[in-house]
Parts: structure tokens; sequence; C-alpha cells
């Protein structure tokens, strides 16, 4: 696999600072290019993943703006959520308080030899952020 190597910001304890490797920049598919080669490699009918990926974009946010994990064979998807300010009681955290920081993928090592890509570079995950991040405005805090 093509790589490129980063200092982190960690120092190893020669006082240097330690390599982090990721995907050489650039090497970059489309979902229609991956769907033309599962449509090549595994005879997937055209417009099969993208109608899955449009399904998904459609009724996760809901779930996810409702507080609910998804769990699908490569993953569970989840809302990532922060706090607007600092808090040192849980008791003082408010539903005002919290805000939606993406969505994250916890990768499901076993059903795949895949490494676990970057959600929040996707297009569509993007576009379930959004989704998400305008239903939780209007969501009761009652409802969660």
């Amino acid at each position: 696999m093509p790589f490129e190597a980063h200092p982190s910001p960690k120092v190893a304890e020669n006082g240097e600072k330690l390599l982090y490797v990721k995907p050489q920049s650039g090497l970059v598919r489309t979902l229609s290019e991956f769907e033309m080669w599962f449509h090549d490699k595994f005879s997937l009918r055209q417009g099969d993943m993208n109608r899955v990926f449009e399904a998904m974009l459609d009724g996760a946010p809901e779930w996810f703006a409702a507080g609910y994990r998804i769990e699908t064979p490569i993953g569970t998807f989840s809302p990532k959520l922060k706090l607007k300010r600092q808090v040192t009681d849980p008791d003082d955290i408010t539903h005002d308080d919290v805000e939606l920081d993406g969505i994250e993928l916890m990768w499901n090592w076993m059903a795949s030899s895949f490494s676990p890509p970057n959600p929040s570079s996707r297009i569509w995950s993007m576009r379930l952020f959004e989704t998400v991040s305008a239903m939780s405005a209007n969501l009761n805090p009652i409802d969660c």
C-alpha cells in the first residue's frame, strides 16, 4: 500500500517527533468507481450500492438525532457528541450544552480484512452529519 509519513505531536524518548503513516494523498475513488468495480468483480447490479447509501442517508439521521447507534455488517455508526462548554459536574450538563460533533464508525474488524475507512472524508458522511445536525436542533430533549 502506498503511504506517506508525517510527524506527530508525540515525542520519542530521544526528543525527536514520532512519525505516523497514512495512505498516500490523491488515491481516492468515487462511489461510482467502487460500484463499477463491484459490478465487474461480483456481478452486482448497477446502482445497488448507491441505492443503499441513499436509503441510509434518508433514514439514519432520524435515529442518530434520537441518540441511536446503527449496527451494520461493516460496523456500528453512532452520533459523536461534544460539550459546548467546559463542565466538571455531570449534574450541571443540560440538553443545550450538548451538540453533534460528527458521525463515528466503530469498524467491525470481524466483518472484513480491510482497514477502517475515515468516514469524515466521505461525502455521504458529511451529508449525514449535516442532516443529523439539522434534525438534532429541532429534536425535543424529552424525546432523547
